[in-house]
């Protein structure tokens, strides 16, 4: 894939994970998943050698911004025989990239590898209260499936998790 110019005028190159990306991939994952605000853990605790293997098996895309990970975007196969058709989506984008436009280009970027996989169908989980995530997963054509009341709780403060399904 050519470089993406960002909304701040930077460049970033969308491309699909390698095994030696897993060490920078589980760094960024903790630094997202520590700020607590939009995951479902405060850590990520796949090694890197874990992480390297599911790169090899499943679809991983990273954003990659002057040599440092900024973002990545991965969908996760059905491995049950009645699921091999669909897939479960995860991303997330490093704090200083965010509102960059970075999001999209890596979802596009993943989704595309669903296609040429054969998958139909696209599940996601997100928070409620994550209003940009949400238009942007509308913008290319998720539509809403669910809603679990009060899925999350992090000391006193409660959200919602929507549910959200793409189909090919």
């Amino acid at each position: 894939m050519p470089p993406v110019r960002l909304k701040d005028g930077q460049f970033a190159h969308i491309r699909r994970a390698a095994a030696s990306d897993a060490a920078g991939l589980v760094a960024l994952m903790n630094r997202c998943y520590q700020e607590r605000l939009y995951y479902h853990t405060s850590t990520y605790d796949t090694t890197p050698e874990q992480l390297a293997s599911l790169i090899e098996r499943d679809l991983h895309v990273v954003a990659d911004v002057d040599g440092a990970l900024a973002g990545w975007a991965e969908i996760s196969p059905g491995r049950a025989e009645f699921m091999r058709h669909t897939g479960n989506l995860g991303m997330g984008i490093d704090r200083s990239y965010r509102d960059a436009g970075l999001g999209r280009h890596l979802l596009l970027a993943v989704l595309d590898l669903a296609r040429e996989a054969s998958l139909e169908r696209v599940t996601l989980y997100a928070n409620a209260s994550n209003a940009r995530a949400l238009a942007l997963y509308e913008k290319v054509g998720f539509v809403q499936e669910g809603r679990l009341r009060r899925e999350i709780k992090d000391s006193e403060r409660y959200d919602d998790v929507v549910i959200m399904g793409l189909l090919f």
